[in-house]
C-alpha cells in the first residue's frame, strides 16, 4: 500500500455496517483486502452518493484511516471531517454516513 498519510477517524458501525462488511470481506478473492470510503457516484448514478468497496493493500494508494471499528483507506483527505464522529449505516444494501 502506498500510504499518502494516516489519520485517526472515529468512525463507529452499526450492526448492520458490521454485518454488511463482515460479508464482503468474507466473500472476496482480494488478498489482504482493507475497506476503501469514498463519495461519488458510481457508472451512469446521477446522484452523488457513499461508496463502499475493498482494495488490495498491496495495490491501493490513499489515506489510511484507523477507527475503533474499522480500518479503512480514503482517496480524498477532505472526508476526514465528513466521517469523523460519524456512524456508518446500511439502509437498503447502500451506506450512509450520519
Amino acid at each position: 500500500m502506498h500510504i499518502l498519510g494516516e489519520f485517526i477517524v472515529d468512525l463507529k458501525l452499526t450492526d448492520e455496517a458490521r454485518i454488511f462488511v463482515s460479508g464482503l470481506l468474507d466473500r472476496t478473492d482480494i488478498v489482504d483486502p482493507i475497506v476503501g470510503i469514498g463519495w461519488g457516484r458510481w457508472n451512469h448514478e446521477t446522484e452523488e452518493h457513499w461508496l463502499l468497496g475493498l482494495y488490495s493493500r498491496e495495490k491501493c494508494s490513499g489515506w489510511l484511516c484507523k477507527g475503533p471499528a474499522l480500518e479503512f483507506v480514503i482517496i480524498n483527505p477532505s472526508l476526514v471531517e465528513r466521517l469523523q464522529g460519524r456512524t456508518l449505516h446500511i439502509v437498503k444494501n447502500r451506506p450512509t454516513i450520519h
